[in-house]
């Protein structure tokens, strides 16, 4: 039974192929950077600025980006797939009849408006400015310990014990998740479930026409990793928890967590741990590595979920309390896994919603008011707009 029928055939490489007159053009992919030309200004702008560091610094500039570029182009196959994937089952549900017709049907339901060569280049435009974007956001933060040593590890971990009745917050979360199977699950979240959720979140909301929603989406997007993940993360340069004892030389009033979680790392790995382990000795090498670097204060893990928290809470009641139960227990792992102080994760939220109103604002000036009633972030592609 051909399972995926004519509609994988469709995705790959039909999308790169033709547009809806048949031939792909020069002229579509002028028309993806013309759409969004700050996001490319952007990510050339941050890019120079990794490179400028990095020379003064003699350190390496654009890190890890064979690696993002490679996880870019996972998106490019896995996404149509699924959404193959989806179409088919939709036929399987809405049909008697599990062959060719309904199958094909489906699939152009489905790829109206999402597979298109305009699109597709879109989405590949908007991908390749964020791949640069990462790479020098990651050069960046391995270059932050160099120029701001880290200083606010005591100040975070007293503001995290003031604001928890005296108590630091790993203590308030220890008997919920101390059994090894709940650590593990939620070391699972933080670790294993959070690159694929975010990875599929960006490719939903920015394989689609553009729109005054996606551009929203990908403003939030970027503005997440330039504005948090480095301006903020220089000015309140600190490790960690996990790391807090080796960086200040004081009391350590988290060994007792530290000592649990290595306990159980022993009987089976925790990918926490592990990766603490190699971002310490990555630090203490001065190497650059893709996803290296320690930054505590703000959480960008947290912050990206409640992105997607946020699109979710926009799109359905359902989906919302997924992604923020999602949110959440990204949350709690930052804290109980040690690689962030509450407040980190505190901040990141609230500086999520702050970006995505502006984010907002400046698309709404731009485009025009959203259409009432509609959903901020629909499922169902829009009329293609114009800048």
């Amino acid at each position: 039974m051909d399972l995926w029928g004519t509609g994988l055939r469709q995705a790959l490489p039909v999308p790169f192929l033709e547009t809806g007159t048949g031939s792909l053009r020069l002229g579509t992919l002028a028309k993806a950077v013309r759409g969004e030309p700050w996001l490319g200004a952007i990510g050339l702008a941050y890019a120079l600025i990794a490179l400028g560091a990095g020379v003064v610094l003699e350190r390496r500039a654009l890190v890890g980006l064979s690696l993002y570029a490679s996880q870019f182009g996972a998106l490019l196959v896995l996404y149509p797939c699924a959404t193959v994937l989806r179409a088919r089952l939709a036929a399987m549900d809405t049909s008697t009849s599990f062959g060719h017709a309904s199958c094909a049907a489906a699939w152009r339901a489905a790829r109206r408006g999402r597979f298109d060569a305009a699109t597709t280049l879109e989405f590949v435009w908007a991908g390749s400015c964020v791949t640069l974007i990462m790479a020098s956001f990651t050069a960046l933060k391995l270059m932050i310990p160099t120029v701001r040593p880290f200083g606010w590890d005591r100040e975070l971990m007293r503001l995290d014990a003031a604001l928890h009745f005296g108590r630091q917050p790993w203590e308030w979360l220890f008997p919920l998740f101390s059994a090894e199977w709940a650590t593990r699950f939620v070391d699972f979240v933080y670790f294993s479930l959070w690159f694929p959720v975010v990875l599929g979140v960006f490719a939903w909301q920015v394989w689609r026409v553009r729109s005054p929603e996606r551009s929203r989406f990908l403003l939030a997007y970027v503005a997440i990793w330039v504005v948090l993940g480095t301006l903020a993360a220089a000015v309140f340069s600190s490790a960690g928890p996990a790391y807090f004892g080796m960086i200040t030389g004081a009391s350590d009033p988290y060994l007792p967590l530290l000592g649990h979680l290595r306990a159980i790392n022993e009987r089976s790995p925790l990918v926490s741990v592990q990766v603490q382990d190699w971002l310490w000795s990555t630090f203490q090498s001065g190497g650059s590595s893709a996803g290296g670097g320690i930054a505590a204060m703000p959480s960008l893990h947290v912050a990206m979920a409640e992105l997607c928290a946020v699109v979710g809470r926009a799109q359905s009641p359902r989906l919302g309390a997924t992604m923020t139960g999602f949110s959440m227990l990204t949350l709690a792992g930052s804290v109980y896994l040690g690689p962030h102080y509450a407040v980190d994760g505190y901040a990141s939220i609230a500086a999520v919603h702050v970006i995505w109103w502006l984010a907002g604002r400046r698309t709404v000036a731009r485009r025009g008011p959203l259409r009432p009633g509609a959903s901020v972030l629909a499922l169902s592609p829009e009329r293609r707009t114009e800048s």
